[in-house]
């Protein structure tokens, strides 16, 4: 399991079914992953790291695309679970976030 306190920062390696699990003490709070690219867009190089399934009981409004995730963290504790449909390298993707949340992947 990775926790992570301080972003932005390059995720693990996803492959199978991931776990990411919240805990927000306060509001409102934001969580991103998306892909790194070599120039401002996305194109035939940049890899679809999100393209698959994603689950939660505890988050709502999940919105994705094959190359970023978004989710708003709610207060308190949470999670939502990532299926990729290819397995995805750690160093192509960032995390982001905005809030005062802790979290990590298992």
């Amino acid at each position: 399991m990775d926790t992570y306190l301080d972003l932005p920062k390059t995720g693990s390696d996803i492959s199978g079914e991931t776990t990411f699990d919240f805990i927000n003490p306060s509001g409102s709070a934001y969580f991103v992953l998306e892909t790194i690219t070599t120039s401002s867009i996305y194109d035939g190089a940049s890899p679809k790291n999100f393209n698959g399934t994603f689950t939660s009981s505890s988050v709502s409004g999940i919105v994705s695309s094959p190359y970023q995730v978004g989710i708003v963290v709610p207060p308190g504790s949470s999670s939502f679970n990532f299926t990729p449909d290819n397995a995805v390298v750690g160093s192509t993707y960032t995390i982001r976030g905005t809030g005062m949340y802790s979290f990590s992947i298992s």
